[in-house]
């Protein structure tokens, strides 16, 4: 058993290419760049959050205005509405921003 825990823990033996591969990986660990945690946050977690508050306002604004079937589908679509604008919105900012 514990020799094959030792195998599978060096995916590398016998294959021609360990050495420029290791390579490749060392010098991808070393680079340093600006961090994307704020552009993924941006990107995926801002218009989930948009969305879900949203929805809930619609809902809540909907509520005493309109009848109970209509109000879960005019919800969502109000939700989404609101989402795409700010994707359309983001999206030309981020243009905007590549330009300068």
């Amino acid at each position: 058993m514990v020799v094959e825990k030792a195998a599978q823990s060096d995916p590398c033996r016998g294959c021609s290419q360990a050495d420029g591969c290791q390579q490749a990986y060392r010098q991808l660990g070393e680079t340093e760049g600006p961090s994307v945690a704020r552009t993924a946050i941006v990107a995926f977690l801002l218009p989930l959050v948009v969305f879900i508050v949203t929805l809930g306002g619609w809902g809540w604004w909907l509520g005493s205005a309109v009848a109970e079937p209509y109000r879960g589908p005019l919800a969502l679509a109000g939700a989404l509405s609101v989402t795409t604008g700010l994707l359309l919105v983001m999206r030309r900012v981020a243009r905007r921003c590549r330009r300068t």
